[in-house]
């Protein structure tokens, strides 16, 4: 199955757009989510995709940008929050032609000198892509070598479970020969990064680590990692596009179903099965989950949008509820969300857009939830 990725669902957000909005949900009272000016590069669009912390002053963000028409569809985007601000970190491009692309989709983080964000990079006119891994080692970002099986792949989620055991997830074809498509999974062990064989047969969107005998991949099927092969748990489940565990009995994952309207869905394992959780939502719109983020059993967070606007929401250990979040633009969407860790904080970062003389201007979003 050909995955839909993070471009394509905001594609799909965007079409399904409608305003009417539903007033009879219940929101849920908590810290206050505000707006944090980001900067933006290039002439064109800007979007962030992926977000890590390391410490309240030490936050990575990752995406790309266009910088302009018949010049590159995009080139890599990182940014980095010091405490007071967010700054744009040089990083590099594989490919850098006319038509060419160099997307992140996802950062995963170490240490303050050891952080890893994975995506794809290739060609509009092949179509074909190759597996994007960097490295920022304290000092600077550079590609680490990656394998690439097939003819076309791509890198959508990582995670980490310790320094030497690390995970990247994603998506392989290659319709003219008897390979075929399937889930992609890649283990760094240290040193190498290399591929490991897994029975999935559709794109892998996002993982999570809670032991190097406990791993979980999400996407239409739910994949698990014993330490010593992955196995298919779940089949064609929704849409999984993020998953976060709060301990091995306690793991949330989130993302969307639906044709004509996407409904948002969450899915939880309690050390034994996998069950449905119910979310509130819109009805008659567009709401879809990117992210999710743990700061505790009680206070789980799962952001994307509603209706062209910004969705947020909150598990407190008992129900999902809808938690108020800004927009102040004609479209906002939270792409992916990080708990920072001993602090009742919160991440989300994604992008908008204003519709200026009948074109659309996106920009990169970050928004912040403090005593959450």
């Amino acid at each position: 199955m050909r995955p839909i990725h993070r471009k394509a669902l905001f594609a799909l957000s965007v079409a399904l757009l409608i305003t009417c909005l539903s007033t009879s949900l219940t929101f849920a009272q908590t810290g206050a989510w505000t707006l944090v000016s980001s900067p933006n590069q290039g002439t064109l669009g800007n979007q962030l995709f992926g977000v890590a912390a390391v410490s309240a002053s030490n936050i990575w963000a990752v995406g790309d940008y266009n910088d302009g028409p018949f010049k590159h569809d995009s080139l890599t985007l990182i940014q980095h929050w010091n405490g007071s601000s967010w700054s744009i970190v040089s990083s590099p491009n594989p490919v850098t032609g006319a038509y060419n692309f160099d997307r992140l989709q996802a950062v995963a983080a170490v240490s303050a000198s050891n952080v890893w964000a994975v995506g794809y990079y290739g060609s509009n006119n092949s179509g074909n892509t190759k597996t994007l891994i960097e490295h920022w080692n304290g000092a600077s970002w550079n590609v680490v070598a990656s394998p690439n099986p097939t003819v076309s792949q791509d890198l959508y989620g990582v995670a980490i479970v310790s320094a030497n055991d690390i995970w990247a997830v994603g998506y392989y074809t290659d319709q003219q020969s008897q390979s075929g498509s399937g889930s992609l999974t890649l283990h760094w062990n240290g040193t190498t990064w290399s591929q490991v064989s897994n029975p999935g047969t559709s794109s892998l969107l996002a993982v999570a680590g809670v032991a190097s005998n406990d791993v979980w991949a999400v996407g239409t099927q739910i994949l698990h990692w014993n330490g010593t092969q992955w196995s298919i748990v779940s089949n064609f489940t929704p849409y999984l596009t993020a998953i976060a565990a709060v301990s091995a009995n306690d793991i949330w994952a989130v993302g969307f179903e639906g044709e004509y309207y996407s409904y948002p869905r969450i899915q939880h394992w309690n050390g034994t099965a996998w069950s449905e959780v119910y979310p509130p939502y819109r009805y008659d719109e567009d709401n879809i989950f990117y992210g999710v983020a743990v700061l505790s059993p009680t206070s789980v967070w799962a952001v994307g949008l509603s209706g062209g606007q910004s969705l947020v929401e909150k598990w407190n250990g008992n129900r999902w509820a809808i938690v108020p979040s800004p927009n102040t633009n004609d479209f906002d969407v939270l792409q992916a969300a990080t708990a920072i860790p001993a602090t009742s904080t919160v991440w989300a970062v994604g992008e908008y857009f204003k519709i200026i003389n009948n074109a659309s201007v996106h920009k990169t979003l970050t928004e912040q939830c403090i005593s959450c």
